[in-house]
């Protein structure tokens, strides 16, 4: 098998020997597929006494000697087949080549580095620069042509929050054909190295974290497309560590398309000085469920824009509970205790135990803030030139009206209010939340308002936002 280098879309195999770490005298050939159907292993033979024909059969691990050692995790047997020959398939979650072990347990690594999708386009370093070199002063006669490659800056950000070291990392990779071809291949990768060895599922909550900031960050849906580990020092002369591939079940999100610079909402070059500060206030605040919220949005493959509104308007909402707390009611909840006691004393005696219940319930959160008013806060508090942006000459009343009311309907679909906006109209709305909810998730995290308002002036969603104003405005007249 010549090529090494495969990514979590490519497509591969490998045939050898498979046998359960529990009896490893019982090895059964097989053959390894690697595809967007999944991680699936097909054995010309059987590695259990019970068949699992009762029940799924589950694996925890099964180990292959291959032209590469292979460790398959988190499976269990899709088919068994009895007779003359005997035959079993099984599908896994997770796959790693390089090593053995013997259980999840015991699987720990020193580092960790991960490639995404987008991740050179994201970085924005050209490594690649053509010579040429000419005859003399005859410029017409070239003699030399060559290309040289620049190994790019890297930045390295300690965050104490989660005990470890993030990088930015890249590799390069020359190759061809003598005589005939010769290639060059430039990856970025972002290296996370934590204060002591972790295990497999630690370094990949790290990693489907950091795709969640950069997703974030790029306004762009991004995937891991290779995950490299290292492991125990194999030469303690050259300090030279394992080091092996991790893979994952593909994901059928995922689809790959040109991207343009100017899809991108910020780029590393953009806020290299400010990683620092990005990241560690990222790990500090990941827990905050408006950034999940946000992300399906980013991550959905589908136009939808009744769904992509309300998602915008759930993020908003969230964002605002939680970092207001106590700032975010009427007033606190000692003192709504003895209000919220006093109305149900006033309740009427001959109510029924349910409707009693119900209305009961419904004073639970009454001294919350509205989510109109939450609306005219998060609006109101954004820098100038961005809430001129949003609003135009649209009054903050009458925007938050709309948002309510196109929320309401879209979550509960009850009565139609005069308002409801439906397609493109719709879509203005949602793409003017959409950068309420954004400005201050990203605040949140370090990126100011100078910052901010630059990665959206001049951008095709700028050009929505002037745009939307007019269709807002046309549609209220009517």
């Amino acid at each position: 098998m010549a090529k090494k280098n495969f990514s979590m879309y490519d497509e591969f195999e490998y045939r050898g020997y498979w046998y359960l770490p529990s009896n490893p005298d019982n090895k059964v050939a097989g053959v390894l597929s690697f595809s967007m159907e999944g991680i699936d292993l097909e054995l010309f033979g059987t590695l259990h006494d019970d068949f699992g024909m009762n029940k799924p059969l589950e694996v925890e691990v099964i180990l292959g000697d291959c032209e590469e050692k292979i460790t398959l995790l988190n499976g269990f047997q899709t088919r068994f087949t009895f007779g003359k020959q005997t035959s079993s398939e099984y599908t896994f979650n997770r796959m790693i080549i390089g090593k053995h072990f013997n259980n999840i347990e015991e699987i720990q690594f020193y580092s960790i580095s991960v490639s995404y999708s987008y991740m050179e386009e994201w970085m924005g370093y050209h490594p690649f620069v053509d010579t040429h070199e000419f005859d003399g002063e005859n410029t017409t006669k070239v003699t030399k042509v060559g290309t040289t490659y620049s190994f790019p800056p890297i930045f390295t950000v300690d965050i104490p929050s989660i005990e470890a070291e993030i990088k930015a990392d890249y590799r390069f990779n020359t190759g061809g054909k003598q005589y005939k071809t010769r290639t060059f291949e430039h990856s970025g990768y972002l290296s996370i190295k934590p204060y002591k060895e972790q295990t497999l599922s630690w370094f990949l909550d790290t990693v489907s974290s950091l795709q969640d900031l950069i997703s974030l960050l790029m306004d762009f849906p991004v995937y891991p497309m290779r995950i490299r580990a290292k492991g125990e020092i194999v030469n303690e002369k050259h300090n030279y560590r394992e080091n092996v591939q991790i893979f994952l079940l593909p994901l059928d999100e995922y689809f790959r398309r040109k991207i343009k610079t100017q899809d991108m909402l910020f780029r590393l070059p953009e806020i290299e000085g400010k990683m620092d500060v990005l990241l560690n206030k990222w790990f500090e605040s990941k827990t905050n469920p408006a950034y999940k919220l946000y992300l399906e949005n980013v991550y959905s493959n589908f136009n939808n824009p009744k769904v992509a509104f309300v998602n915008y308007t759930k993020a908003l909402e969230s964002f605002h509970r939680k970092t207001t707390e106590d700032n975010g009611k009427y007033i606190d909840d000692e003192e709504y205790e003895k209000v919220k006691e006093e109305i149900i004393k006033s309740l009427p005696r001959d109510l029924s135990g349910d409707l009693r219940t119900s209305i009961i319930n419904s004073f639970q959160y009454a001294h919350h803030f509205s989510f109109r008013k939450r609306v005219k806060e998060m609006t109101r508090e954004m820098d100038e030139k961005v809430n001129n942006l949003v609003l135009g000459k649209i009054k903050l009343s009458e925007f938050a009206g709309l948002v309510v009311d196109n929320r309401n309907y879209y979550t509960h679909y009850g009565n139609k209010p005069k308002n409801l906006l439906t397609g493109w109209d719709l879509d203005s709305l949602s793409n003017k939340v959409k950068v309420i909810a954004a400005y201050h998730l990203l605040k949140m995290i370090g990126i100011d308002d100078e910052l901010f308002l630059s990665s959206i002036t001049g951008s095709k969603l700028e050009r929505k936002l002037k745009r939307d104003i007019e269709a807002l405005k046309l549609h209220q007249s009517n």
